[in-house]
């Protein structure tokens, strides 16, 4: 296949290297790193994909892009690469120049829709089923925290209609077109790059993904629990990165029915407690550490409040249990999220009939739950409020976490 001229014109900074360097600190050669991009960009140009193909032109330009595209040049496994078509970039407002973008914005992009291995179609469970990749993008360096974490970005995959393979968004899905572009005529067997409908949107804080419609069970969404969150913890409480990962299990509106509704309200102690049952800060817990091929069926964790968490798999569904003995239902299960990930549940994790419980009482009770069913799994953490001043601010934060509920006109009242 011969090289278009464009492609070449558009590449010819490659030829030379960016920083001056000795013969022998060199790996491979620019010229075969030319070759290679000159290789995908000109496949890219026969599909139609000139947007895509001016983009990667413009990240050889940049010293982080140079990095990222020598980095996919000489990596020993194969990766992904998810490339926007024309009519996706224009709808996404990006365009030649890319002058919009700054430089750690050009790489994020790029990175985001790289994905770790070959996730073609015939590498995808079979639907319903899904499968949960690791995406190239460092979310540290991309929300430029100083959190010691070295977790990157996944993505949700499904087999779509037709051979194609679907990328499972918050709301809606992107799609690829049927086969990845035809790398075979250069040699290139360490890339597969399929054209996508669509510019993917990056995972959304917690706040933002409890206001979008991800559930058809429930009309109201998740508000109840966004309301619930909002007034006990502050808006933006429950969003940044830790160094472990996080893991929320929302009830959809629906779970919080009348009698739940009449137990918060009369102990608000036992509403804060309720809402730490549902997180942890701890671990990022994706089902494929409960019913991916190398996993157990079950596996657990350690929530916020000091109650463990047991997510079981079977052929009927997914549940999760808590330590004391409440259970409820997976209705979706990993909804990425920028520090962690969400599944949604058809209950609220406490037992309305049970006595009040602070979290004292919780954390003397259950032993140190440490994510079972993996090895080299991280240590879990839970923190403790034994002292009575801890307890009275339970109390208060918990009957603002009521009125916040309330306010919001989630419950009718």
């Amino acid at each position: 296949m011969l090289v278009s001229i464009r492609a070449f014109t558009l590449l010819l900074p490659l030829l030379a290297p960016l920083v001056p360097a000795q013969a022998d600190d060199l790996e491979c050669d620019d010229n075969d790193l030319a070759t290679y991009l000159l290789s995908v960009i000109d496949s890219a140009y026969d599909s139609g994909l000139t947007i895509f193909e001016q983009y990667i032109a413009a990240l050889s330009e940049k010293e982080t892009g140079y990095t990222y595209l020598e980095s996919l040049h000489e990596s020993n496994n194969v990766n992904t690469l998810l490339a926007p078509t024309d009519e996706a970039f224009n709808k996404a407002g990006i365009s030649p120049p890319f002058n919009s973008l700054s430089e750690q914005e050009l790489v994020d992009l790029i990175e985001f829709h790289t994905l770790e291995q070959d996730w073609t179609y015939i590498n995808l469970p079979q639907s319903p089923d899904h499968a949960i990749a690791s995406t190239l993008l460092n979310i540290k360096n991309h929300l430029n925290s100083t959190v010691d974490s070295t977790a990157t970005a996944a993505m949700i995959l499904q087999q779509g209609d037709g051979g194609n393979v679907a990328v499972r968004l918050a709301v809606g899905n992107g799609t690829t077109w049927k086969a990845p572009l035809n790398l075979d005529w250069a040699g290139i067997t360490n890339l597969k790059v399929l054209p996508i409908n669509t510019v993917l949107p990056y995972p959304p804080k917690l706040s933002a993904a409890l206001t979008l419609p991800t559930s058809s069970r429930s009309v109201n969404g998740t508000k109840a629990f966004a309301a619930a969150v909002q007034a006990g913890f502050g808006p933006n409480a429950l969003n940044g990165l830790t160094k472990e990962g996080f893991t929320v299990f929302v009830p959809v509106d629906d779970a919080f029915t009348s009698h739940v509704q009449a137990a918060l309200v009369s102990n608000p102690a036992m509403a804060q407690t309720a809402l730490k049952d549902h997180y942890t800060t701890s671990f990022s817990l994706f089902s494929g550490f409960w019913n991916g091929q190398a996993a157990s069926h079950s596996y657990t964790i350690r929530a916020q409040s000091g109650v463990n968490l047991t997510v079981t798999h079977a052929e009927n569904g997914t549940t999760v249990k808590t330590s004391q003995g409440v259970s409820a239902t997976v209705l979706r299960s990993d909804i990425p999220l920028e520090n962690g990930v969400m599944h949604l549940i058809d209950s609220v994790l406490f037992n309305p009939l049970q006595a009040p419980t602070t979290i004292s009482s919780i954390s003397s009770a259950t032993s140190e739950a440490r994510p079972s069913g993996s090895a080299g799994s991280p240590a879990s953490s839970a923190g403790s409020a034994g002292q009575s001043g801890a307890a009275c601010n339970i109390v208060h934060s918990g009957m603002t976490l009521l009125a916040g509920i309330l306010t919001a006109g989630v419950f009718g009242h």
